[in-house]
């Protein structure tokens, strides 16, 4: 399969909606993420002042996407990666390995020193960000509150 990384923007605000809302209905998440839904997601994300966004493009179409901001801490700049996401039927060629190489690669160009994600804890999503480098954190866990 042959794609491009390229810059994401607001052009590509519909095609971004769309891979959000069929990847997360797919396993192994099978979340209902109505297309308004997801493009007030992305629509969020990509006017964050410190984001990187990027896309995979196989010929003029969209199939995948990756968005991150970036965030002070306390040993220097950090990305806070919010979305890998690529249509199911592009997923297991390399779309997403190569979204995730290329936000690394931009997040340290823009002198970021770590890049970090909330994930599943296993699974094959997990295993997918194991395989590229991940860990998991023994020091952090995640709480929620209904508000």
């Amino acid at each position: 399969m042959s794609f491009l990384i390229t810059q994401m923007n607001e052009a590509d605000l519909e095609a971004a909606a769309t891979i959000i809302s069929r990847a997360y209905a797919a396993p192994p998440w099978n979340e209902d993420w109505p297309v308004e839904a997801a493009t007030e997601r992305v629509s969020q994300l990509l006017a964050a002042p410190k984001r990187i966004a990027l896309a995979a493009r196989d010929a003029d179409n969209v199939i995948g996407i990756t968005i991150g901001t970036r965030h002070r801490h306390h040993a220097g700049q950090l990305l806070y990666l919010e979305e890998v996401a690529v249509l199911p039927g592009e997923q297991g060629a390399g779309v997403g390995t190569a979204l995730l190489g290329a936000i690394v690669e931009a997040a340290k160009a823009a002198g970021c020193h770590k890049v970090w994600l909330v994930s599943q804890r296993s699974g094959r999503v997990s295993e997918f960000y194991r395989r590229n480098g991940f860990v998991s954190s023994d020091k952090l866990d995640i709480y929620s509150k209904l508000a």
